[in-house]
């Protein structure tokens, strides 16, 4: 119902008139959405960037806990089951081969024989002047000095130990050399011996098969 104020006007010749007058509705204000105005997100989207990022840090910290776990049980090995099985080489059989190595072939500048789960990775460093040919010859001692400082019974049918064949049944430990010095082009040299197999393959570094190399080279990360 609405309320109405009363006026009285007084004319001569006429009557009292009363004239009534609507009182204003007060002004709704208008709003936002009436004026235009979108409503911000910005508090919205920094909320749902935050949840983002933890979401991310989280799936990370998870997935490295994941790693972790795998790597470093069973005594942190790495290589899951292939280095199960292997015949235990002390240190002092690496520390051996080496000494012997050096006081019998005044060619070896610098040497050092480190394991790598069913490696073992053999970098021999030769003095200026020695040829290919000499390195490969010294680096096939090498190994066999190697193999009998390992402690293992003879192998049927291989000039080799079981330290470099099999060992109840289980495939034992091949060898990747890495060669270096000397003044000839074909340095660095690869050489390979694969458990089970007597032949040393060799891979020059003027190979023309590339793809050859590349293995080797894989071999020694």
């Amino acid at each position: 119902m609405i309320n109405v104020s009363k006026e009285r006007f007084h004319f001569d010749d006429e009557e009292d008139v009363v004239i009534q007058t609507p009182k204003k509705k007060a002004e709704k204000k208008p709003t936002p959405k009436e004026m235009g105005i979108k409503p911000s997100n910005k508090s919205k989207k920094k909320i749902k960037t935050r949840y983002i990022v933890l979401g991310i840090v989280a799936v990370l910290v998870l997935a490295l806990g994941i790693y972790l776990y795998s790597a470093l049980k069973d005594e942190g090995a790495i290589y899951g089951d292939r280095c199960e099985g292997l015949v235990t080489v002390q240190k002092s059989v690496l520390d051996d081969t080496v000494n012997e190595a050096k006081s019998k072939h005044s060619s070896i500048a610098s040497m050092n024989i480190e394991t790598a789960c069913k490696q073992f990775k053999v970098d021999i460093e030769f003095t200026n002047g020695t040829s290919v040919k000499t390195a490969e010859e010294i680096s096939k001692d090498v190994v066999k000095i190697l193999d009998s400082k390992g402690g293992q019974s003879a192998y049927e049918g291989s000039n080799y130990t079981e330290l470099l064949n099999k060992h109840n049944g289980v495939k034992q430990y091949e060898v990747n050399l890495y060669l270096t010095g000397g003044n000839d082009t074909d340095f660095p040299m690869y050489g390979t011996k694969q458990a089970g197999k007597d032949d040393i393959a060799f891979t020059l570094a003027s190979v023309k098969d590339q793809e050859t190399t590349n293995k080797a080279k894989a071999t020694e990360q």
